[in-house]
């Protein structure tokens, strides 16, 4: 592995496991904010769980309709364009407040999928290849886990999985590849299915029991959206910002994880895995 290539590792690294969200929007948004993060109810987040799993179904259907056309042809991805988007949606939901995050979040979510897909494309990803868009979902689950030994999560009621793969996910800190590894074969299958010519009903039950565990993990980080976007003090300017933040932050999470792949196209994934477990921190 060169030099330069060790570097892009070691970048992509640092992103995959540097601040969560939470820490992001109380750094920027200030104390009102971080002092509602840390009472995050075990309802919030429940809610914001099975209202990420719609928002992913959902955006996610529109998506794989629509991700072949015109994103082939740009030269280099398009980020500006997409967080302009999400903060007009935020500044919607952010009027409405906590009921508008119902409204907001399908939206927000196929925005972010379309922005992913464009840095996974400029990354040298086929969009038609459904490794490649089982990898663009599984950002949704790579946000840093940090808030993950919290009373409020411990005591928070499950979803009602099929079985118990999302609660064991959920409570364990798997890491990077972890996460990969165990989201990334359930969707390139339920992916697959869903964009085949088989049984529609199949291939729905297969996609909805893949975003499972995704949708668990990202709920947690919808949550934290949606406390901070509740703060009457915010309003619609502060909607706004939250969802550029938000947008943002899973668009650094899409480049690191789009880089590593695109390493491990060239090295191997075994190589890459080895360099990247051996870095400290």
């Amino acid at each position: 592995m060169t030099l330069e290539a060790r570097k892009q590792l070691a970048e992509a690294r640092r992103a995959l496991t540097a601040r969560g969200l939470a820490q992001r929007l109380s750094e920027t948004l200030g104390a009102p904010v971080a002092a509602a993060l840390t009472r995050l109810p075990a309802r919030v987040e429940e809610s914001a769980t099975r209202a990420a799993h719609r928002a992913l179904r959902r955006s996610l259907a529109v998506a794989l309709k629509t991700l072949d056309r015109r994103l082939h042809v740009r030269p280099a991805a398009n980020v500006k364009f997409h967080k302009r988007l999400a903060a007009g949606v935020g500044g919607i939901g952010g009027a409405l407040g906590l009921p508008g995050l119902v409204l907001e979040l399908p939206m927000t979510t196929l925005i972010m999928l379309r922005s992913i897909a464009d840095i996974a494309r400029a990354e040298g990803e086929d969009l038609d290849d459904f490794g490649t868009r089982a990898a663009i979902v599984a950002v949704f689950a790579l946000d840093t886990p940090a808030r993950r030994d919290t009373p409020a999560r411990r005591d928070a009621p499950r979803s009602g999985a099929p079985d118990d793969v999302a609660n064991r996910f959920d409570a364990t800190d798997l890491g990077y590849y972890g996460v990969r590894l165990a989201v990334g074969q359930g969707l390139r299958e339920a992916i697959s299915a869903f964009a085949g010519g088989g049984s529609r009903t199949l291939a729905s039950k297969m996609l909805t029991r893949a975003l499972e565990p995704v949708a668990r993990r990202f709920g947690g980080v919808v949550a934290q959206k949606a406390m901070a976007q509740s703060i009457p003090l915010l309003g619609a300017v502060g909607g706004a910002l939250v969802n550029t933040i938000f947008i943002d932050h899973y668009n650094t999470l899409a480049r690191a994880h789009f880089s590593l792949r695109r390493l491990e196209r060239t090295y191997g994934f075994e190589c890459v895995r080895a360099e990247f477990e051996r870095l400290p921190g």
